[in-house]
């Protein structure tokens, strides 16, 4: 009797420990670090909660192809490269600091929406300050042909303490000839032309040759027509046109429409 009373506790012993270990263990695995291919290059971003006074009324930097980094309405600050490694975003600056973006000079990248297989939504977070604000930014394009329009001239580099030409429009104006791509304009005193070269990036101005007049504005004058053939860099932003000589701001123009 003692026997057959073990047996069936046994029995349920076994029973038991079997259905214990058939539990499954959830682990949570570890998270993956995963490496964010952005294209960003070639493409002006515009801060896109600001506005300014001054023209263009936004501000913003354009990333380079060949990794020079060129800021638009930053009057304080010269750019000087950038490098993106995974979605850490590193700018460097030739002279003072885009603020923002002044420090530090690293950001994470997060892309808030795509548009024509590009970013076109994005937010830099800095990288060792996540407590600090996030920059949130728009992708830029440009609305209008750069050749066969009129181009006002808005900002020159260096003409702070020159009287600006007010009875007449300084201009330019890109066209195609017989011998490539000519450039015509008006300085505030005398008309003037010569060719220029435009690539992906590149804006490059030969020398130019000008009308004789005499008038109160020709210091202005000589520094417009000095500048535009130290330009060898373009972007372009809506409407608006920024010159560059490598990554130093020279002139800014918006496109004149008429009906």
């Amino acid at each position: 009797m003692m026997r057959g009373l073990c047996y069936p506790i046994l029995i349920v012993l076994i029973a038991c420990q079997s259905n214990e270990e058939s539990k499954p263990i959830l682990i949570d695995p570890p998270p993956e670090s995963r490496t964010v291919n952005l294209d960003l290059e070639g493409l002006p971003w515009i801060f896109e909660l600001e506005q300014t006074p001054e023209f263009p009324g936004y501000r913003g930097f354009y990333l380079g192809k060949d990794g020079r980094l060129l800021l638009i309405n930053f009057p304080d600050a010269i750019g000087d490269k950038w490098e993106i490694q995974g979605d850490l975003l590193s700018l460097s600056f030739l002279q003072g600091a885009a603020v923002p973006m002044d420090a530090p000079h690293s950001f994470h990248v997060i892309v808030d929406s795509v548009e024509d297989g590009l970013p076109m939504h994005i937010r830099l977070i800095p990288a060792y300050n996540h407590s600090a604000k996030e920059i949130p930014l728009i992708r830029g394009s440009a609305e209008i042909d750069l050749v066969e329009n009129y181009w006002l001239l808005k900002a020159l580099v260096g003409s702070e303490e020159l009287q600006w030409p007010i009875d007449t429009d300084v201009h330019m104006i890109l066209l195609p000839g017989k011998n490539g791509l000519g450039i015509l304009g008006h300085g505030g005193v005398n008309l003037f032309s010569g060719g220029v070269e435009i690539g992906d990036e590149t804006f490059k101005v030969g020398l130019l040759a000008s009308t004789l007049m005499a008038g109160p504005h020709l210091d202005f004058e000589d520094r417009y027509t000095s500048g535009l053939m130290n330009v060898n860099r373009y972007v372009q932003v809506d409407f608006n046109l920024f010159l560059y000589s490598d990554t130093t701001p020279i002139a800014a123009f918006q496109a004149q429409m008429f009906n």
